[in-house]
């Protein structure tokens, strides 16, 4: 699970819908990036995670136009190898009251012309925007409206964390970069960790069901879904991420 960058300021937010990438968003996801590719440069010595992440065989990104952007930038390795990525809106970000950002300008092949230009008013090279976005993209369930324009109930999360993740148990990948939203990653973290991963690792639980991840972290997370409901068994904070309150 890849979090996205630092968004436009608190202002902006409250009135613009799906905010893209502060220039310092792209910093973040640039930082990314780094460290991402200094695992690819030697990859036999990198840590057993970072490896796992270089060897997704696909890559998901909630619709929103940071998510993109954090995860063409951050995960550009991957993404370059995989050369797919699928768009999927059970990845978006929780609807909170008052949450504009979080509902969408674009549908279908709308998208990509918006991160394309807000990606190059952000400080990124027209050419460089071109390679991050040379990819085949599956625009297949963002063809009609995907977002929510009120605020979600715990039991409209509930129902939709759920879908996402028969999405993962019964698709064909066997390893997948999700590019999503740090509050719906916490939210699946505090309905699906296995009780004895919690037991096993208290303070890292406490810490994932309680903070956030922070800007353009990344954390590698072990499903079994022969333990039911609670089908986490291991999450790993991955290229020096941290948890934030």
């Amino acid at each position: 699970m890849l979090k996205e960058g630092k968004v436009q300021g608190v202002g902006e937010m409250v009135t613009s819908r799906d905010n893209p990438l502060s220039q310092t968003g792209i910093q973040q996801a640039q930082g990314l990036k780094a460290r991402v590719d200094a695992a690819a440069a030697d990859l036999e010595a990198a840590p057993l995670g970072a490896q796992k992440f270089l060897a997704a065989s696909a890559v998901w990104m909630s619709p929103l136009t940071r998510a993109i952007q954090t995860g063409l930038i951050g995960a550009a390795s991957a993404c370059a190898r995989v050369r797919k990525v699928r768009l999927v809106p059970n990845a978006r970000e929780k609807r909170n009251v008052g949450g504009l950002d979080t509902s969408g300008q674009e549908v279908g092949d709308g998208i990509m012309p918006r991160v394309k230009n807000c990606t190059i008013e952000a400080g990124i090279s027209a050419d460089e925007t071109a390679a991050l976005c040379s990819l085949d993209f599956d625009f297949t369930e963002v063809q009609y409206k995907w977002w929510n324009e009120n605020s979600e109930s715990s039991e409209t999360v509930q129902a939709r964390m759920e879908d996402f993740m028969a999405q993962v148990r019964f698709g064909p990948e066997e390893s997948i970069i999700i590019v999503g939203h740090s509050h719906y990653f916490r939210e699946i973290f505090m309905e699906f960790i296995n009780p004895d991963f919690a037991t096993a690792a208290p303070g890292l639980v406490e810490d994932l069901q309680k903070k956030k991840l922070v800007n353009a972290g990344v954390a590698r997370v072990e499903l079994d879904f022969e333990k039911g409901e609670k089908m986490i068994t291991e999450v790993e904070l991955l290229f020096e991420t941290t948890l934030v309150k």
